[in-house]
């Protein structure tokens, strides 16, 4: 019990130095900006009934409009850094359930792999 206790904060700390980092130092809503301009495949998104009902009538079209739904948090950057930290989080707590011989030192590996990938906007 001890150990998982330790492993929460640990997690805590890791995930809040992730968030702080994403959201002063790789400003999400710079991949907003970039939507459409420099980032080409991301889906439109538009409220409302006939949109969604559009969206579901094909293949993988819910994916599609969560995908466009989430993607306009970054037009704020604490909100895109949130989603990433979220984002993160799950790989790394859905690790444990693919991997039979996991082990707790590779358990922040997908958090870390994240970073970069959105620090690449940024350096465009």
């Amino acid at each position: 019990m001890l150990f998982r206790k330790s492993q929460v904060w640990l997690n805590l700390v890791f995930f809040l130095f992730c968030y702080v980092y994403i959201w002063l130092f790789v400003e999400p809503h710079l991949i907003y900006h970039g939507f459409g301009t420099i980032i080409l495949d991301v889906p439109l998104f538009s409220t409302g009934w006939r949109f969604l009902r559009n969206s579901l009538g094909i293949p993988g079209g819910l994916i599609f409009y969560a995908y466009g739904f989430l993607s306009q948090w970054y037009y704020y950057s604490w909100l895109g850094a949130l989603l990433v930290v979220l984002v993160a989080l799950c790989l790394c707590e859905l690790l444990p359930c693919v991997s039979v011989s996991f082990q707790d030192s590779i358990m922040f590996t997908p958090a870390i792999l994240i970073q970069p990938s959105c620090t690449i906007f940024r350096l465009s």
